[in-house]
């Protein structure tokens, strides 16, 4: 019986030194990536302000991003790297915003994730609830966006 004890507490201790180098590994992966991580980090930061980070909305987030930027990977990378932003997202929220810089510091890439977000969700750039915020926050951090300025 002892040694059964003995056997879960290794195991305990093996799974928390294992969940504690994935989230070391997480952790180093929010400045990693360019402008094809970064925007969609954005806009699953945007998914989850609008309570809608559900298997349907990466789906239709992955088919907007696919069908307006170019020099895209294959689909299957595309969900790789859609599905590890997704875990910083999720993990790291405010870590996932506040890198975005790092990952983007050309103005013009910048601008694309912006634009890139109004194309795919336009009511995600309107100042109102928790949407509304994170596109203030965005402003702040990637700088203005024109497309913003030319909305009503």
């Amino acid at each position: 019986m002892l040694s059964n004890a003995a056997s879960s507490s290794a195991t305990t201790q093996h799974g928390d030194s294992t969940s504690q180098e994935s989230r070391e590994q997480l952790r180093r992966a929010l400045s990693e990536g360019g402008e094809l991580e970064a925007g969609l980090r954005v806009l699953l930061l945007f998914a989850k302000a609008d309570g809608k980070l559900a298997k349907s909305s990466l789906e239709k987030v992955i088919e907007g991003y696919r069908k307006i930027a170019t020099h895209l990977p294959d689909v299957a990378t595309i969900r790789q790297i859609m599905n590890q932003q997704n875990l910083l997202v999720f993990t790291y929220p405010e870590e996932s915003l506040q890198q975005l810089p790092k990952l983007v510091p050309e103005a013009a890439a910048r601008q694309r994730i912006l634009d890139t977000v109004g194309r795919i969700e336009p009511a995600w750039c309107r100042g109102d609830g928790d949407t509304g915020k994170l596109w203030a926050e965005l402003q702040k951090l990637l700088g203005p966006s024109v497309r913003a300025s030319k909305s009503p």
